[in-house]
């Protein structure tokens, strides 16, 4: 049906909503894109794109622009704290593993100026806070702090986890402490063996990516109360002390990274929801399904979602019953990916000494096929 003489709201100017932006502006929208933030500046940390964002962003033809600004891991791996292997596998591609299993480690900020060049600038309204929506006559009108409002035919929520859109959708829906927080950080610091690493430990998990110019990308994860303070020595004293002991080169990472660069959040995520949308208005990324990082694929889903949703409305000449297509061929798959993440997450809580031994013992016991089948279902796409 194509977009022509159709207008699409976007609220938020992340990674799904300007991949969005971007698969809809292609197939002939109008786009606007709505952002709270006075300035499209540098956030965030580093993140993993895995095959099937990269699958989604061959479709808009951007991966050729992501990969000149990310480095693909040589494989991933998992160890023991004490450095113990459980787990490789490289990235070649075999007959019968047809996707590979590399990530590219990328800024998420380099993420975001390399959709935001391809969108084009002039799309994107900074400093504009929604504060919900009305529809009438098959329109929608987003409404904005400061009494602006914007009227389309189709308004998506892409306004992250404690999304505004969902709540005047639907209500507040309750979000799930998943018992863990996580640091974040980007440093300088080669990784020679250029794999995507996963360290486990009692209660605590540490992971490596190499990046562009000898950076490093690391995580860590301890269970922690909801809402807890660092402690009083700061972040990276704190993370020096609760890795101390572990296996090279952990602690030699979070010590060349500076303080100000290590960010902390707690982890969140949500009951799979069985509806999206309502009229013509519809979720999208983590204010649709919330996910705890555990498959690493909170970005990748949102970039699949912003593809196929563009490819239901150019579907759809009806604006509700492509959202409906959306929901039908989107929730099965986010549902089960946030079911396994957090599986996944629960894992990395155990702290039992022989809980984690037997942990350690099945992973290294899974069949690296087997490994590589379940892998390679998350890390499909094919467009719908």
């Amino acid at each position: 049906m194509g977009g022509r003489g159709r207008r699409a709201i976007i609220i938020g100017a992340g990674p799904g909503g300007l991949t969005s932006a971007i698969a809809l502006r292609r197939a002939g929208f109008e786009v606007a894109v709505y952002e709270r933030a006075q300035e499209m500046r540098e956030i965030g940390s580093g993140l993993t794109l895995w095959p099937n964002a990269m699958q989604a962003l061959e479709k808009l033809e951007l991966a050729e622009a992501v990969r000149a600004e990310s480095l693909p891991s040589a494989g991933i791996a998992m160890r023991s704290w004490r450095g113990a292997p459980l787990f490789f596998a490289g990235s070649e591609k075999t007959a019968d593993d047809p996707a590979p299993v590399y990530g590219l480690a990328i800024h998420r900020a380099e993420l975001q100026r390399i959709l935001l060049n391809a969108l084009g600038e002039d799309a994107v309204r900074l400093d504009a806070r929604c504060t919900g929506f009305r529809q009438e006559s098959g329109k929608v009108t987003a409404q904005f702090e400061g009494g602006r409002a914007a009227t389309g035919d189709v308004l998506i929520g892409a306004d992250g986890i404690r999304s505004v859109i969902r709540d005047r959708l639907f209500g507040e829906r309750p979000l799930r402490y998943a018992g863990y927080t996580v640091w974040r950080g980007v440093t300088p610091f080669p990784l020679k063996d250029g794999v995507g690493l996963t360290s486990m430990g009692r209660g605590e998990q540490f992971g490596l990516f190499p990046m562009t110019r000898g950076r490093a990308y690391w995580f860590a994860s301890a269970i922690a109360p909801e809402g807890g303070r660092d402690w009083p020595v700061g972040r990276k004293r704190e993370l020096l002390e609760r890795f101390r002991g572990w296996h090279a080169p952990i602690c030699d990472v979070i010590e060349a990274t500076e303080e100000a660069a290590i960010l902390r959040s707690d982890i969140y995520d949500q009951t799979p929801a069985r509806a999206w949308s309502k009229g013509n208005v519809t979720l999208l990324g983590d204010a649709a399904h919330p996910t705890t990082p555990g498959l690493g694929q909170g970005a990748c889903q949102a970039i699949e979602d912003g593809v196929v949703l563009a490819n239901c409305l150019v579907e759809k000449g009806d604006v509700a019953s492509a959202l409906k297509a959306y929901e039908a061929r989107r929730i099965p798959r986010t549902s089960a990916i946030t079911t396994q993440s957090r599986r996944m997450g629960e894992m990395g809580k155990w702290r039992n000494p022989f809980a984690c031994w037997l942990r350690n013992m099945l992973i290294r016991s899974i069949p690296e096929n087997l490994m590589l089948q379940q892998l390679s279902r998350v890390f499909s796409f094919d467009g719908h």
